[in-house]
């Protein structure tokens, strides 16, 4: 989806490495969301699940606000070849 596509339009020759951690942010968000929404569920705070969650969508995309696709890697920080 467009999530990956933007991933490889801003870390171009990064792609693999940026692709990955997004993944891995993802399965971390759904690890860390089960055992919190069966507990809210057990006692019956399904609207707090739901303003959890929402929360951190917000956040998530706040922060790709922030991202800026024109910016090039420090000379220091880029691949070498």
């Amino acid at each position: 989806g467009p999530y990956w596509a933007a991933v490889m339009y801003v870390a171009r020759g990064d792609t693999m490495s940026a692709s990955g951690l997004l993944n891995t942010g993802g399965n971390i968000g759904g690890l860390i969301a089960t055992p919190i929404v069966a507990w809210l569920s057990g006692r019956q705070a399904w609207t707090t699940a739901f303003v959890i969650g929402s929360v951190f969508a917000l956040a998530g995309a706040a922060a790709w606000l922030l991202v800026d696709p024109s910016r090039q890697p420090h000379p220091s920080r880029a691949n070498p070849g």
